[in-house]
């Protein structure tokens, strides 16, 4: 009940946009894994494309398949999705991709730096946080390197989610990097990403200050 309450707590707060909230019925362990059930659905305003959140603006998955009563819901972990990431820290974007069994990750060039604990934005889905970099794969001789990318709640855990009640629209290049810089703007105002990303997600965190890019 108390976790049920906090979880309701945050995505009760703060948004931008018209969302509903909706209960997590079958889970990843219950149907084929990165796919979620929810109790909501067309009769509820759900359309197919609807951006998913968990917390107060932590984006995990687009609904795939809106019925009457309820919907499925994709996992940006599933293996196959494709998208562009933005990192904080090197502040740089780069390909993500699902993975499978609730992992994606983004691919960089050798010299990027990249760590454990760097935040991640999908901006051309949302302007919240994804995740944060839980391991990163490099090897030298290697041309890439590779950050693997949680989600901040298991989704074993997660009982409620919000549901954006638009289907997620293609983003120009200048409205993606207005995003990015606002969410830049934001962190450095509040001090730290670790303010940024609880507020995104409902959770406390700590992880490294945001650093700008240059002429920022």
């Amino acid at each position: 009940l108390v976790e049920e309450n906090m979880q309701l707590r945050g995505m009760a707060s703060d948004v931008t946009e018209e969302r509903l909230i909706a209960r997590v019925i079958a889970r990843p362990d219950q149907l084929a894994y990165d796919l979620l059930q929810i109790d909501r659905g067309t009769k509820d305003g759900v359309v197919e494309g609807s951006p998913v959140y968990s917390g107060v603006d932590s984006v995990v998955g687009i609904v795939v398949s809106a019925m009457e009563d309820y919907s499925f819901v994709d996992l940006f972990t599933s293996p196959g999705f494709e998208s562009t990431a933005f990192i904080f820290g090197p502040n740089v974007f780069s390909p993500i991709e699902g993975v499978g069994g609730g992992i994606a990750r983004v691919r960089l060039p050798q010299g990027v730096s990249i760590r454990v604990g760097q935040l991640v934005i999908l901006p051309g889905v949302s302007s919240g946080i994804y995740g944060e970099i839980v391991r990163v794969e490099s090897e030298p001789t290697q041309p890439e390197q590779y950050g693997y990318i949680a989600p901040p709640l298991a989704m074993s855990n997660l009982l409620y989610v919000s549901v954006g009640l638009h289907a997620v629209q293609v983003k120009s290049e200048a409205v993606i990097n207005e995003s990015v810089r606002q969410l830049l703007r934001d962190s450095l105002s509040l001090g730290s990403t670790t303010s940024l990303y609880s507020y995104a997600t409902g959770t406390e965190t700590t992880t490294e200050e945001v650093i700008p890019p240059s002429g920022e």
